[in-house]
């Protein structure tokens, strides 16, 4: 099944790199699927394609995903690195001294839920003393697995925190990431991870909804804390809008500036595809 990327950056047919060392970054889960070429010798982002599967049943979406993939085996002598981020909407972080392998799917399944057609995943979050619980579909990782046999496999939001702590611990942070279908919200007060929560969107009164509740749940000051937004929203758009007005201490999160861009990446917002662009710390 063929498809056109709904987000393209340098995308050639056959595929092409100049790179000796190329890192692919996956950034995937049910509603969407982004791939990124990054050239690691020279820190160069060289090209991107982003799919919407919103509207897609599962076994298109296996068929998008390996029809996508199967282009990057002509690159195979030069792809370096794989890394798969998962950025599910369902986590759970567990503090290390309650964590125990045999109760972990128990933990899950009470907290968030998992069906018979999906497994549990883990990860060490050392940084925070906490594991990483998520429950991914088991048609979602089988086709990963296929396409790229030798790639790491995380969760987006774990890696989020480690490169987060990696430049700077925030005091006080209030960050939203825009997906298809999807907002992350990473909250920090007093330099503690407060939550760290995923929502699915149907529309843009969603959006407003959950950043209101988590700002009065956690009686957050909108006008002092800083409000750092990324990922897939329009500055134009009214849901922007109404979040500076209720956020009016508001920024953008820009790409790296340690990194280099094919000139096409200017023709989007800086802030458009920054939350899979900025986990190249996590392989470089």
């Amino acid at each position: 099944m063929i498809v056109n990327p709904s987000h393209s950056i340098n995308t050639t047919f056959p595929l092409i790199s100049s790179a000796e060392k190329l890192s692919l970054l996956v950034d995937v889960n049910e509603q969407h699927f982004c791939i990124v070429r990054f050239d690691k010798e020279n820190n160069h982002f060289e090209g991107l394609e982003y799919y919407y599967l919103f509207q897609f049943n599962t076994e298109e979406k296996i068929e998008i995903i390996q029809s996508v993939t199967k282009q990057y085996k002509q690159l195979k002598e030069q792809i370096d690195s794989v890394v798969v981020y998962y950025s599910t909407r369902n986590t759970l972080l567990v503090p290390h001294a309650v964590y125990h392998e045999d109760t972990s799917k128990w933990m899950v399944e009470h907290a968030i839920g998992v069906t018979q057609n999906e497994i549990i995943c883990k990860e060490n979050l050392k940084a925070l003393d906490v594991v990483t619980l998520y429950p991914i579909p088991q048609y979602l990782h089988e086709t990963m697995q296929k396409a790229f046999p030798t790639a790491d496999f995380s969760h987006f939001n774990a890696e989020w925190i480690r490169k987060t702590i990696k430049i700077d611990r925030p005091n006080h942070l209030f960050e939203v990431l825009f997906f298809p279908k999807m907002v992350t919200i990473i909250l920090w007060m007093d330099d503690q991870l407060q939550m760290v929560q995923s929502y699915p969107c149907e529309n843009q009164e969603d959006i407003l909804y959950y950043l209101l509740s988590v700002s009065t749940a956690f009686n957050i000051s909108a006008e002092t804390i800083e409000t750092r937004l990324s990922g897939l929203i329009d500055t134009n758009s009214p849901i922007f809008d109404a979040i500076s007005k209720s956020f009016p201490n508001l920024k953008m999160h820009t790409r790296p500036s340690s990194c280099s861009y094919h000139p096409a990446f200017d023709e989007h917002p800086q802030h458009f595809f920054t939350p899979v662009l900025s986990l190249e710390l996590c392989v470089s």
